[in-house]
């Protein structure tokens, strides 16, 4: 099923049924799990199966553990000898010069004045506790049978409320988990200001910080839009009953904050110069890039390995996600009795790799948008939710090919003379600055700490 036509359907069922003021266990559950809800729903309806789990070595388990807890007491000590102006989540899943580097953020968070302390979110996520709740001690919503009932109807999917439950109840149980630490975090550091970037679904933050009263600015992290349930809320919906958002959502250019309906209080366009690029002559028969990523690894693997042989005279490069960081090596075995295919590492940036390449070929990423703008022809392959780029399908220069022989064919076409699309601006520094200037001063002008002290007295009654 169409990825946005789902998504707008579910919204319908959200309205219908008043989820979003629906209350249970001391909060309103619904917006904490419906990115999960909603996906799951959509696996069963495509087929999807989830990817697989790594089972890692007990030495590499331990090791992540040492240099998780190290981390965590690290962050622990700067919180406790140091004061900080704005706390900062990074996720810095690429590197460039051997540092690691957060395409969203780090931008705005040079423009940012003030002392910072930083919070790298990937890969360890050592800023909160490893516990995530027991689902045991969550009450059942009451609405599950009734949403479990509507999507039955809806979509015709094989669902039972026991379904639901065992999605939800752990979810809630981790959301309210999340709250009391970040809470704990946030009362501790008393920062003026948070920016970030997503790395997860990070419901729990905006909350916490919402209840002491902390402006939050998120960067935008990559694809979004109507098919993204994180990005895509229903149109009837009161923002007022929603706590779970940033203050401020600095999107890549206006096309972004025009394709989604994300409730923050203010969306702002500001660019950003790694996403940013000026169109290029691709490369004459430069690589055929496959952008990959963990959902979408058992369906992209099929259709490189029969393009690789069906074009024995081109060359092939298989970008990782960052989350297949820990796959590289098996992906590369399973790929090496193709001489023509090479894997590129998920920590390289897609920048360095998109200039050697005349074609690129995925499912659904951010790198459709990057490859249009550069001047690359862009192939969507038919699979799972590649609809989230129906807006793409007319474009010139896009093929949606049914089949690997329609997809060797597109690769072999001649270059098209369609001028390349915009999506990307470049970063306006100056907009930025006035932005967290105009933000620090209103921090400086506002009662000290008066939501903070609010909520502690709420907790007191």
């Amino acid at each position: 099923m169409d990825i946005v036509e789902y998504t707008e359907r579910f919204g319908l069922i959200e309205e219908r049924l008043g989820l979003f003021d629906d209350v249970a266990n001391g909060i309103r559950w619904w917006d904490p799990v419906r990115y999960e809800v909603h996906s799951a729903v959509h696996q069963r309806l495509v087929g999807a199966r989830p990817p697989a789990t790594v089972n890692r070595h007990l030495g590499v388990r331990a090791s992540r553990l040492v240099a998780r807890l190290a981390l965590r007491t690290l962050l622990w000590a700067k919180i406790l000898v140091g004061r900080h102006d704005v706390l900062v989540f990074r996720a810095a899943r690429k590197v460039r010069n051997g540092r690691r580097l957060d395409a969203a953020i780090d931008q705005l968070v040079q423009a940012c004045p003030g002392r910072k302390l930083v919070i790298d979110t990937f890969p360890y996520y050592y800023h909160r506790s490893a516990r995530s709740g027991d689902p045991r001690s969550i009450d059942r919503p009451p609405m599950l049978d009734r949403l479990a009932e509507e999507l039955r109807t809806q979509f015709s999917v094989d669902l039972a409320a026991k379904d639901l439950e065992d999605v939800v109840l752990p979810l809630v149980a981790a959301h309210l988990r999340a709250v009391r630490d970040y809470r704990k975090l946030l009362l501790a550091v008393r920062p003026k200001l948070v920016v970030m970037t997503q790395n997860g679904i990070e419901k729990a933050l905006f909350r916490a910080a919402y209840e002491l009263g902390i402006t939050v600015v998120e960067g935008q992290h990559g694809l979004i839009g109507r098919g993204h349930p994180a990005y895509s809320y229903p149109l009837r919906v009161d923002k007022r009953s929603l706590v779970g958002f940033p203050n401020y959502f600095i999107a890549f250019s206006d096309y972004w904050i025009r394709s989604c309906r994300y409730p923050a209080d203010r969306c702002i366009a500001l660019g950003n110069d790694e996403f940013h690029v000026t169109p290029q002559a691709p490369a004459r028969e430069g690589d055929v890039l496959f952008v990959s990523a963990d959902i979408y690894h058992t369906a992209l693997i099929a259709w490189i390995k029969q393009a690789a042989r069906m074009l024995p005279h081109r060359t092939f490069a298989y970008k990782l996600h960052p989350n297949q960081h820990d796959d590289f090596s098996m992906i590369a075995a399973d790929l090496a009795s193709w001489p023509n295919v090479r894997v590129v590492d998920s920590g390289v940036p897609l920048g360095e790799v998109m200039p050697g390449a005349s074609v690129v070929v995925l499912i659904q990423s951010t790198a459709a948008y990057e490859a249009l703008q550069s001047g690359r022809r862009l192939c969507i392959v038919p699979e799972l939710n590649y609809h989230m780029h129906r807006e793409l399908f007319d474009l010139p220069g896009v093929h949606v090919p049914a089949d690997v022989p329609a997809l060797a064919r597109a690769i072999e076409a001649p270059s098209g003379d369609g001028l390349p699309a915009v999506f990307f601006d470049p970063f306006d520094n100056t907009s930025a600055r006035r932005l967290f200037d105009d933000l620090m001063s209103a921090h400086a002008a506002a009662p000290s700490d008066s939501r903070a002290h609010e909520f502690h007295e709420e907790q007191a009654r």
